[in-house]
């Protein structure tokens, strides 16, 4: 992987948990209503958010079902 395909990455990665920690506090969901309809721990919502993991694509899809959006709103 190239410096710049990192770069890339580690700014969308930003963004998905920017994205989720922003439309969550607007939505009033808790990381631990997130977490419950993703199937994944509190902690692994922590996680994305603070992005230090990237979410597999079900996973992600089940956190903008909750959130009421398309996983493209969280890529943006």
């Amino acid at each position: 992987m190239t410096p710049e395909e990192t770069n890339q990455k580690e700014v969308k990665t930003m963004s998905i948990g920017r994205n989720i920690m922003i439309l969550s506090f607007d939505k009033r969901i808790t990381q631990k209503e997130l977490a419950e309809a993703a199937g994944v721990t509190q902690s692994m919502i922590s996680k994305i958010i603070n992005t230090d993991i990237v979410p597999s694509v079900l996973k992600l899809k089940r956190i903008a079902d909750k959130l009421g959006v398309t996983i493209d709103d969280l890529l943006k």
